[in-house]
């Protein structure tokens, strides 16, 4: 749980599975997501067992927060949202040359 090397990557590709992530403040840093609508928080060994016992005890939450993760990460990161990105990177680029 101390390391976050490659963690985001491995949320992400949680999120497009659709199954909910409990993850440490350092492994989701510099992913805009919400604590506790997209994943849940946890960062000494007691909470991140006590949030992964939340999810399993309440399989209603785990699936909001799982279908939410599956959404933002369909917005945020899918081909068509990348596109856009890409698409909007040159249009300001051109207005600035």
């Amino acid at each position: 749980m101390a390391r976050s090397g490659g963690t985001r990557v491995k949320i992400l590709e949680a999120f497009g599975l659709g199954r909910p992530v409990v993850a440490t403040t350092m492994g989701a840093e510099g992913l805009d997501v919400e604590p506790g609508r997209h994943l849940l928080i946890a960062d000494t060994p007691e909470a991140f067992a006590a949030a992964c016992a939340e999810l399993l005890d309440d399989p209603q939450k785990a699936l909001q927060v799982a279908t939410a993760a599956s959404a933002w990460v369909q917005e945020q990161h899918s081909t068509a949202a990348i596109r856009t990105a890409v698409a909007d990177s040159v249009v300001v680029r051109s207005l600035l040359s």
